[in-house]
């Protein structure tokens, strides 16, 4: 004899499996980011470099049964391979995580697909188009004030030998 479950106790449980293994790789993830102060300091410089070129993206969309659908994303786009090198080093070494890169000829696009990577980011600093802040909880590191700065021009700056300009698009 079969026993049937009706669709919404189906649907219900199935939504409560799901979620169940969603929180245990998520646990998994969190697990394996580096916390230490070399973590605190490559965090800083991730977030210097999206602060000068890149951005972070968080879409809620509703499924066709009405579900919310998160996505989270972290873009950088650099324009030199140096820069890409380090940035990617960075994930890697922080987060345990390889991004995808695209060549656009004149720039880079490197796009990360992470709802820990994005959570992790966020809750150390804000980004923005006209509005960003600096992960000041990571400040009291040695060397971190230092990795921001040091990325954020990386990405923000040009310097030769008749010019310093920063091209800075936060209004103050």
């Amino acid at each position: 004899m079969t026993f049937h479950l009706p669709d919404s106790t189906r649907s219900e449980h199935n939504k409560r499996v799901a979620d169940s293994r969603w929180s245990k790789i998520l646990e998994k993830e969190r697990a394996l980011i580096r916390n230490d102060e070399c973590g605190a300091i490559l965090k800083s410089a991730i977030c210097g470099f999206l602060a000068g070129d890149g951005n972070i993206r968080v879409n809620h969309n509703k499924t066709h049964l009405g579900r919310l659908n998160c996505s989270y994303e972290v873009r950088f786009f650099p324009d030199d391979v140096v820069m890409l090198q380090t940035y990617c080093s960075a994930l890697r070494r922080v987060y345990s995580k390889a991004p995808s890169v695209t060549d656009h000829d004149a720039f880079f696009e490197v796009r990360l697909t992470s709802r820990t990577v994005v959570q992790d980011i966020l809750s150390l600093s804000t980004f923005g188009i006209h509005s960003w802040s600096v992960p000041k909880s990571l400040f009291d590191i040695p060397g971190a004030k230092q990795a921001w700065l040091r990325a954020f021009f990386s990405a923000e700056a040009y310097v030769n030998n008749r010019v310093i300009r920063c091209s800075v698009a936060q209004l103050v």
